[in-house]
Formats: structure tokens, C-alpha cells, sequence
């Protein structure tokens, strides 16, 4: 009797890690960083169709700047991995509202003295979940050295950006 049984706990456990290893498979990666394209494009491994594909299975979690397209360019990047950059971003999920003094632990440091802030630093300080309120006052006490245009402006604010900070950048344009 106890060899009947054997089968059975046999079949039922390989049919449990067959579950468990197909709902691994079906999670989601998460959209692709700034920084996990650089790489993919430093290795020379992928094509530019492999990297579209890639870009839209999985999206981006950046909306690119002008610098973003430079650095890429620089870095191999072809007008077709671009398109799929600008059609595949993924906003981050909405989250519930913060607290009202949320710790900055894992927020990038803002350094309130140097030389004027280019758009590209503006926006890895938004990336890294800078505060923006430090930001804010970090950009009156330094200033800036771009010009706000209306596209720049919708890639900042898609980063986190509010009206008081891309008021700063206005008033502070160097």
C-alpha cells in the first residue's frame, strides 16, 4: 500500500514546483534604467533589434533627455532603440500618498554650494529620488545653466518635478 502512495507524492510535488516555477517565470521584470541600457550597449552583445525588443517587453523607467540621447548615442545606441525608448516608458505604479515628513534616508543628497546645475544633473537628482524640495532650494542657491524649454520642462515634471522647482530653474537660468 505504501508504494501506491509513493506516485501520487511524486507526481503531486513535481506538479507544485512546476507551478512555483511557472509563476517565477511570469513575473515581470521591471522596466529597463538609464543604466541598464549603457550596459547592454557597453557589453556589444545585443543588437539594436535585440535592444528594441528588449525596450518593449519590458519599457524604461526614464522618460530620456537630450543628454540621455548623447550618452546613448555615444555609447552605440541606433534611432531605432531610441523610438522604442520614447514609446515604451513606464511610469512608476502609483503609490499611497506619503507621510508627511517621509525620512530621506534613500534620497539622493542635494549639495547646496557648486557651480550652477546642468539639465542632466536636475534630472539623475530626480531619478535618485532627491528630495524635491532640496532640489528646490539647492537650484536658487546655485543656479543653473540651461534653459527651460517646454519639452524639458515635461521630462522634468514626469520625474518628480512640481511647480515650485521648475519655477526655481526659470528664475535661476544662467
Amino acid at each position: 500500500m505504501v508504494s501506491d502512495y509513493k506516485p501520487r507524492i511524486l507526481i503531486t510535488a513535481l506538479t507544485l514546483v512546476f507551478l512555483v516555477l511557472s509563476v517565477v517565470a511570469q513575473t515581470p521584470k521591471p522596466p529597463l534604467t538609464m543604466e541598464d541600457l549603457t550596459k547592454a550597449l557597453g557589453t556589444r552583445d545585443l543588437t539594436a533589434a535585440d535592444l528594441v525588443a528588449i525596450v518593449q517587453r519590458r519599457g524604461v523607467s526614464f522618460q530620456m533627455t537630450a543628454d540621455d540621447e548623447k550618452d546613448l548615442r555615444a555609447a552605440g545606441a541606433k534611432s531605432t532603440v531610441f523610438a522604442a525608448i520614447r514609446a515604451n516608458y513606464r511610469a512608476p505604479a502609483t503609490a499611497p500618498a506619503p507621510a508627511a515628513n517621509p525620512p530621506a534616508t534613500n534620497a539622493a543628497p542635494v549639495a547646496m554650494e557648486g557651480e550652477p546645475f546642468s539639465a542632466r544633473e536636475i534630472a539623475r537628482l530626480l531619478r535618485a529620488q532627491a528630495s524635491v524640495a532640496q532640489l528646490q532650494r539647492a537650484v536658487r542657491a546655485r543656479g543653473v545653466r540651461f534653459l527651460l524649454t517646454p519639452e524639458l520642462e515635461q521630462q522634468l515634471t514626469g520625474m518628480g518635478a512640481n511647480a515650485g522647482l521648475l519655477s526655481a530653474i526659470n528664475e535661476r537660468h544662467q
